[in-house]
């Protein structure tokens, strides 16, 4: 259940998750029962797997930053994951992103 949470709520702000909680603990409230972590899985905004065209599209893009990276020899490529869902009305989102190594050792993410 962690796990979902942590990748449905990937890119909120503090103030949206505040308001997922409020709006659970309603739901727990209406039903006159003890509020449940399965509550806040309810309110969070549902997910729609990409289709074949849009990920080849974000594989595209993000293999894009990886070429350059290397091509220009800047930093370390580590990895190009992409994400196979979005989530829906959750508005502007990473779907993907280029991981190279920083000079401090510790990955970072090119999106």
């Amino acid at each position: 259940m962690v796990e979902e949470f942590a990748r449905r709520s990937s890119g909120a702000t503090g103030a949206v998750i505040e308001q997922w909680i409020r709006e659970a603990k309603r739901i727990a409230r209406r039903a006159r029962r003890q509020f449940l972590a399965t509550d806040v899985l309810e309110v969070l905004p549902p997910e729609r797997k990409l289709s074949h065209d849009m990920l080849r599209c974000v594989a595209v893009h993000e293999l894009g930053h990886a070429v350059v990276s290397v091509l220009l020899d800047t930093e370390k490529l580590i990895g190009v994951p992409i994400q196979d869902s979005e989530l829906v009305s959750a508005g502007r989102q990473s779907l993907g992103g280029a991981i190279f190594e920083s000079d401090s050792g510790r990955g970072g993410i090119l999106r």
